[in-house]
């Protein structure tokens, strides 16, 4: 039961941490496309 409920805690940051580099990832990208739209202009 102990193992499961860790396991499940573990599986769920990774899940997290996952998701928010995702999230950081794409916001890099767009940061970045709009700074060279910007700079086009």
């Amino acid at each position: 039961m102990l193992l499961s409920v860790v396991g499940l805690m573990l599986t769920r940051t990774l899940f997290v941490s996952i998701m928010t580099l995702d999230t950081l990832l794409l916001l890099m990208t767009f940061s970045s496309e709009i700074g060279t739209v910007a700079i086009e202009r």
